[in-house]
């Protein structure tokens, strides 16, 4: 096992050591998951791209499995609220011209 230490900076930033950045592979912009287990024990997790990286992802025990019914609703929200920013972006962008 290997132990590194840092600190938190300002607004709580912490600055993932060289040399785990190295071994696992971390750069700008790569996705990281927090978990806190029961014991306190504070785990953080590299998330891999594609859809191996998902398996597991979704789980949480405490929550009530959703229907699919709620499953369409909430991909057709995402979608609406997507077209919206896309449409208000292409309509802004015609506006400054």
């Amino acid at each position: 096992m290997c132990r590194f230490r840092c600190s938190s900076a300002a607004r709580a930033q912490v600055t993932v050591p060289k040399e785990i950045r190295d071994r696992l592979g971390i750069e700008s912009g790569t996705k990281l998951e927090f978990r806190i287990e029961g014991d306190g024990t504070l785990r953080i997790h590299k998330l891999e791209r594609g859809s191996a990286g998902l398996f597991g992802l979704p789980h949480e025990p405490q929550r009530k499995p959703a229907s699919v019914a709620e499953m369409n609703d909430s991909v057709a929200q995402s979608l609406a609220a997507d077209d919206n920013r896309i449409r208000g972006g292409a309509k802004s962008k015609a506006r400054q011209k």
